[in-house]
């Protein structure tokens, strides 16, 4: 119903649906899977019973090529509270008795997380199982401000783009570290791409690794060059901006003075 009373489930398997509704109404296929099971197609009545099984992916020869699955995480947010949940990628070589440098892939929205969709995919954002191969341990968390949940949990931070969720980043890296011991957090570098998650990169290394040297990965500052249009959009859409003159006031990364044309890197003295 559209005033949310009535709602029925119509899969019992806990996956990503995708769903295609014949125009009969007299059943509809559906599409289901996760980061860590493979898709299956089905054919399914109006109440959500199954009436035939399609197709279902096989992966077999990806496996015998050592792909493997990403580990899928639930940690706390900011408040102590609220569940975060993400996934974690390691090298399909991953050695248990080494230490490896971590990689935090971030997108804070508001139109999509750090995640994406939670489908089954070889190619998930950022390209994080191929990050992971070059000898890193990926980290992805949908962090307050992202889709997909209560609107609570997606207005976090509305008006305040340069929340981020860098806050509860920070302290699911805290928390999986105690979970996965191999996570070097004296190795921590942050990856993502458009401009509205750039501003506080840096700073936030920083604080999280409480000292004065870290690394922080390239997060496309050129895009604040390059694409001011998309920014005064934003600024209008999402903080209410009412002139251009205003968006530059709203916009976070306008606070970027022009002296970071180049990639960012704290280096040590």
């Amino acid at each position: 119903s559209l005033d949310g009373s009535r709602i029925e489930r119509l899969s019992p398997e806990d996956t990503d649906h995708k769903i295609s509704m014949a125009p009969s109404g007299n059943y509809f296929v559906d599409y289901a899977s996760t980061r860590r099971a493979v898709p299956k197609v089905t054919l399914r009545a109006p109440d959500g019973s199954l009436l035939l099984t399609l197709e279902e992916v096989d992966i077999s020869r990806l496996r015998e090529e050592g792909w493997p699955f990403p580990q899928a995480v639930n940690v706390k947010a900011r408040d102590g509270k609220t569940d975060l949940r993400g996934y974690i990628y390691k090298p399909s070589n991953f050695d248990s008795t080494n230490t490896y440098p971590v990689i935090d892939y971030i997108y804070p929205g508001p139109q999509i997380g750090s995640v994406g969709m939670r489908d089954f995919t070889v190619s998930p954002r950022g390209n994080a199982q191929a990050l992971a191969e070059l000898g890193f341990i990926v980290v992805q968390i949908d962090a307050f401000g992202s889709p997909f949940r209560s609107k609570h949990f997606h207005d976090y931070w509305y008006g305040d783009m340069g929340d981020n969720g860098i806050a509860d980043h920070v302290n699911a890296i805290k928390q999986l570290s105690a979970i996965i011991p191999q996570m070097d957090l004296e190795r921590v570098g942050i990856f993502g791409h458009s401009g509205i998650s750039s501003q506080r990169l840096a700073r936030a290394s920083v604080d999280f690794l409480q000292r004065e040297q870290s690394y922080v990965i390239r997060t496309f500052l050129k895009w604040l060059y390059h694409q001011p249009e998309t920014m005064i959009t934003e600024a209008i859409i999402i903080l209410g901006a009412k002139s251009i003159k205003d968006c530059w006031k709203k916009i976070p990364m306008a606070q970027i003075t022009m002296t970071v044309r180049q990639t960012i890197f704290l280096l040590p003295n």
